[in-house]
């Protein structure tokens, strides 16, 4: 029986996929492969005032250049922005795929869950998955965010939460706001 091997557009739904399952503090996940970047959101609780979002912004922009530094690399793309409604406050970090690794996003991960602690909206586990391979799941998002960098291979995609599952829509790059969806 010949091997079946997927589209490219399924097998970037399972990387953004397995990086949402990994790292519960992600509330989206968003690659442009037009420009190379990647967008990465989280969710806080309450609203940031705009003195505090300027702060934020500062420490994860002197913590990703600090952490790219390490590796002797600069980023192409590093830029955070706000949103907020009455009762949160989402933060987006983008980075370019070429410098980003899964290493990185743990680092991020880590940043806000010290910064806001309780305050930061995190993903229940499905019940599923709670014995899962912890090995398993960090070797999938390793191989996950490495297919990512690529933006021949990462597909123009939003992934997100609704719920317990991780909703992922291919986003139409010639006309803004057009998506179709895949669960």
């Amino acid at each position: 029986m010949p091997i079946r091997s997927f589209p490219p557009q399924a097998e970037s739904v399972n990387y953004i996929c397995a990086i949402l399952e990994r790292f519960p503090e992600l509330a989206s996940l968003r690659a442009h492969p037009n420009d190379g970047t990647l967008e990465l959101g989280f969710a806080v609780r309450g609203r940031l005032e705009k003195s505090n979002q300027a702060a934020i912004s500062e420490a994860i922009s002197d913590h990703c250049a600090c952490f790219l530094d390490l590796s002797r690399e600069e980023p192409v793309a590093l830029r955070v922005r706000f949103e907020a409604d009455r009762a949160t406050s989402f933060v987006t970090v983008v980075r370019d795929g070429g410098t980003f690794s899964k290493d990185e996003l743990e680092m991020l991960c880590a940043f806000f869950d010290a910064r806001f602690g309780e305050a930061l909206v995190r993903s229940r586990p499905a019940e599923d998955t709670l014995d899962e391979d912890r090995a398993a799941a960090d070797e999938a998002a390793f191989y996950a965010v490495e297919s990512l960098r690529d933006p021949s291979r990462a597909g123009g995609l939003i992934g997100f939460r609704e719920g317990q599952r991780v909703l992922v829509y291919f986003l139409n790059q010639r006309r803004k706001g057009k998506a179709s969806s895949r669960r």
